[in-house]
């Protein structure tokens, strides 16, 4: 008999300098590498939380997968060094049952 398959789906993100590369693996488990100037620093690292008795990131499923760019500057209501804050950003949002 054949092994059962577990579909996989892949996402990634980058630092907006593009040198920092997160990548997320869903099949079985919840797998992550991280890659920084294009060398490995993590890779296919498992991701799991117990919680209340219940082991969460085994058999996942993907319900959506979102991604947000943020290239903005805040003003500080209190300035102590700028007035101003750079918040440059890349976000992957992965929601999953």
């Amino acid at each position: 008999m054949a092994a059962p398959t577990v579909a996989q789906s892949s996402h990634q993100a980058r630092s907006p300098d593009g040198q920092i590369e997160f990548q997320v693996r869903v099949s079985d488990r919840v797998y992550y590498s991280v890659s920084v100037k294009d060398k490995p620093l993590l890779r296919d690292s498992t991701l799991s939380i117990r919680v209340d008795e219940q082991t969460l990131g085994l058999t996942p499923k993907i319900e959506s997968a979102k991604t947000r760019t943020v290239n903005r500057e805040i003003e500080v209501p209190v300035p102590h060094k700028s007035a101003r804050i750079r918040e440059a950003f890349n976000e992957l949002r992965l929601e999953m049952n």
